[in-house]
């Protein structure tokens, strides 16, 4: 007889236990796919993770407070202020897309130049002439 190195049994239970820990993983990664895909749930986690954000990282969401009449009698309760947050977006009006934005920041930066590099004429109106 030939001497061979002893093999390591390979248990049944491992395998099963192994097996089921990638189809375990699978699933999980499959949920997250999911999730990401739903809108709903999106929103929640980015809530979430807002929520667990340190106070200086998060960024601060102008409120107003609106007065509403119950059976609890007058209450104020704070409210997002969308309007003052559609104040600071550009172009909200349907058919703007990324390059029409793109072609605005060029002509406002085109403007500033050209505005920067022009030499005062507050004084005089078209055709050098000073108005009197």
């Amino acid at each position: 007889r030939a001497c061979l190195p002893e093999l390591p049994e390979i248990h049944e239970e491992d395998e099963e236990d192994r097996r089921r820990q990638r189809e375990e993983e699978k699933r999980r990664v499959l949920q997250a796919q999911q999730a990401a895909r739903n809108p709903n749930k999106n929103v929640a986690a980015r809530l979430a993770l807002a929520r667990e954000a340190p106070a200086g990282e998060a960024p601060e969401v102008p409120m107003r407070s609106t007065e509403f009449t119950s059976m609890k009698g007058h209450e104020l309760i704070p409210l997002v202020d969308v309007r003052r947050i559609q104040s600071q977006c550009l172009h909200l009006q349907p058919g703007v897309n990324v390059e029409t934005l793109m072609d605005f920041h060029k002509a406002k930066e085109y403007f500033a130049k050209a505005c920067s590099s022009r030499p005062s004429t507050s004084l005089s109106t078209p055709g050098g002439r000073r108005s009197s």
